[in-house]
């Protein structure tokens, strides 16, 4: 029955009451305000809906054709994710996004070229953070990717679909530094679908790790190993391609550290350092991110926690920081977090207090809800310290200051990160 309503309501035989229909068009013209016009919405919704929404089917459906029920439904969940993020960015230190966003959004238009785009998405999201970008990254794919999707008039099909996979993927990231994992783990899984189109191996791989990474971040060890047998197939019997051996194997020492195998993991380690020095056997996807000796040394910290080294531990949290320069804010802030990290664990809650301070200092415009939750556990561990030790209290009230002015409200879905 179901089914049957659906049908009916797209293709208009069914009428609302007068009243009702007025009420539906006035909230689509709403929806459409709220996205930033018809065109972004039509693109929005082709995206959404699987089938060709045009600017002047819009036009109609909002003057004097009921909107079909599926579409308004569609139109309205985009209209509050669009308002959600912009009362997001009037508090806190998110009132900071929106110049940064809209300078993204002027300089992509600009570009044309998705690679190109990519590239300079890239770099901000190095510098600001994905919740300072990921407006900037939904946006591009909707006005700029999406109608070369639909149309396809033209060129090579297939790379137009490797473009809007990687952009999507990228997505993904930017949605998950944004403290939305929901939204991560769709964007990642759409980018999947796409990149099956457009078959590029490389890209097909990074996604696999991707989820992977968001897998163990949500603890989910075994699903995380199912992506990297997935990204390892992917790959097949073709050319290395360091990066990606790299950081699949990384993640799959993640895994066996979270089952507390210590030797295990090392060894995977060992097998990701060893990928990630050996040279390219043929061209690298220009859509997967790079993943250097830092990354290891990021994934390497994470699996000696789990396994409870805790000066091995300390070791590459220190590598991270010597291998990030200060321009790379959120690479380095996870770096000195993971020493601070390392430190409590060890007692020594002075030498964290230091560390968390810089952070703090060096992050103020930062748009990363990963680096805030990080803060927010590291002061749970420095509690236990606070009653006897006034350097620690100090810091503590200095932090807790911080996370309240830095932390705005969840937009829809949105959960810890």
């Amino acid at each position: 029955m179901g089914d049957v309503i659906d049908l009916q309501a797209r293709t208009g035989r069914r009428q609302q009451p007068a009243t009702a229909a007025d009420t539906a068009r006035r909230r689509l013209a709403a929806a459409a305000q709220a996205v930033g016009g018809r065109q972004q919405l039509a693109a929005i919704l082709t995206r959404s809906l699987g089938w060709t929404v045009r600017t002047s089917t819009l036009a109609a459906w909002e003057s004097d054709v009921t909107p079909p029920a599926d579409v308004l439904l569609a139109a309205e969940e985009a209209a509050d994710e669009a308002t959600a993020y912009g009362q997001a960015t009037r508090s806190g230190t998110a009132a900071q996004a929106s110049p940064v966003a809209s300078l993204a959004r002027a300089r992509l238009r600009a570009a044309g070229d998705h690679a190109a785009s990519m590239e300079s998405l890239r770099a901000q999201d190095l510098r600001v953070g994905g919740g300072h970008l990921y407006a900037a990254v939904v946006d591009y794919l909707a006005t700029a990717v999406a109608p070369d999707l639909v149309a396809l008039d033209g060129g090579d099909g297939r790379s137009i679909f490797t473009a809007a996979a990687g952009l999507t993927e990228m997505a993904g990231w930017a949605a998950h530094d944004a403290g939305d994992d929901h939204a991560a783990r769709a964007h990642f899984d759409r980018a999947l679908d796409l990149v099956a189109v457009g078959g590029d191996r490389q890209l097909c791989a990074h996604v696999h790790a991707s989820l992977s990474h968001l897998a163990h971040h949500r603890a989910q060890p075994a699903r995380g190993l199912v992506h990297v047998r997935r990204g390892l197939r992917a790959l097949g019997r073709g050319p290395a391609v360091p990066e990606l051996h790299g950081r699949l194997f990384a993640m799959q020492a993640r895994a066996v550290a979270a089952q507390g195998d210590g030797p295990g993991a090392v060894a995977l380690l060992l097998d990701a350092e060893r990928a990630l020095c050996a040279p390219g056997g043929g061209d690298r996807s220009p859509w997967i991110s790079g993943f250097d000796i830092g990354s290891l040394a990021a994934e390497a910290a994470r699996c000696m926690r789990d396994v409870g080294d805790l000066a091995e531990m300390r070791r590459q949290a220190e590598l991270i920081v010597a291998s990030r320069p200060q321009d790379r804010a959120r690479s380095r802030a996870f770096g000195l977090l993971l020493l601070a990290d390392a430190a409590v664990r060890q007692g020594h809650p002075d030498e964290a207090c230091d560390l968390v301070r810089h952070v703090l200092a060096s992050t103020q415009h930062l748009g990363s809800a990963l680096v805030v939750r990080q803060l927010g556990e590291l002061a749970g561990r420095l509690g236990t310290y606070a009653s006897r030790d006034q350097v620690v209290s100090g810091t503590l009230e200095h932090l807790h200051e911080e996370l309240r002015r830095r932390t705005w409200p969840a937009t829809p879905g949105m959960e810890g990160s």
